[in-house]
């Protein structure tokens, strides 16, 4: 039975500037040289990494309780990705390059599930950042727009 005196906080919305956000800290993470490296998993040095950029960066949207809904949001854009690939050529919006297949696309976020704390901000979830072309808005297979929105929004 849930505590009455503990307020549920609300659960985190990804959106365009969480989205941003971690982007910038992967940026952090590429200029320190450890971003997707094996090193983040020792010693906790993914959560000290994190936590040291959030509070260098205050107007950050991210915080240790975020990481769940990022991950999930990267999860949705590997299926998002596998979904456009299995449609019509004319009409996908996103497709796999040569020689990348359902099972080797995005291989690091199928480990990171399986992981013991697939939140856990180390080699595996911090290899994917959030491209542009998953925010692209298309009519009839053209680009009309890009936005930084969420989703691909096809407009009829």
């Amino acid at each position: 039975m849930p505590d009455p005196t503990k307020k549920e906080e609300p659960k985190p919305v990804v959106n365009p500037r969480l989205k941003q956000d971690w982007n910038d800290f992967l940026s952090y993470l590429d200029k320190k040289g450890v971003r997707g490296k094996p090193d983040l998993d020792k010693f906790g040095a993914g959560y000290k990494l994190f936590d040291e950029y959030v509070k260098n960066n205050p107007g950050t949207s991210l915080s240790r309780q975020t990481i769940p809904a990022i991950r999930k949001e990267i999860l949705n854009y590997r299926t998002w990705v596998l979904d456009e690939n299995r449609k019509p050529m004319g009409a996908r919006k996103a497709s796999l390059g040569s020689g990348v297949t359902e099972d080797n696309f995005m291989r690091h976020v199928v480990a990171n599930e399986k992981t013991s704390d697939p939140n856990y901000p180390g080699t595996h979830l911090t290899t994917t950042s959030f491209p542009l072309s998953y925010l692209n808005t298309f009519v009839s297979d053209k680009l009309i727009k890009t936005e930084n929105q969420g989703f691909a929004i096809p407009k009829k």
